[in-house]
């Protein structure tokens, strides 16, 4: 996740400064693109946010367990197949 970050950081500064020199309709690309970054890294902050909680709740992958076990605990993060584990989830809890 850090690595991510601090790519989109980094971005979000860059243009942020060629944002200041530009003008008209290269200045509106530029928020456009600063608006879609800071999108980007505010989702990225708000997954691991989501995983640190999952970990502070003792989260720990077993091989042993299986696929949908392993799944489990983490079926918010996977919204394309969460009935599922979040069925088993609640099961387990």
């Amino acid at each position: 996740m850090e690595p991510k970050k601090n790519f989109l950081d980094h971005r979000i500064a860059e243009i942020s400064v060629k944002k200041e020199a530009a003008l008209g309709r290269e200045k509106r690309d530029l928020e456009k693109m600063l608006e879609v970054l800071m999108d980007q890294r505010e989702d990225v902050e708000e997954f691991r946010g989501r995983l640190e909680n999952i970990i502070a709740k003792g989260y720990m992958r077993h091989a042993d367990d299986g696929v949908i076990l392993n799944m489990a605990p983490l079926w918010e993060l996977i919204p394309s197949w969460s009935s599922e584990p979040k069925r088993v989830w609640e099961e387990l809890e």
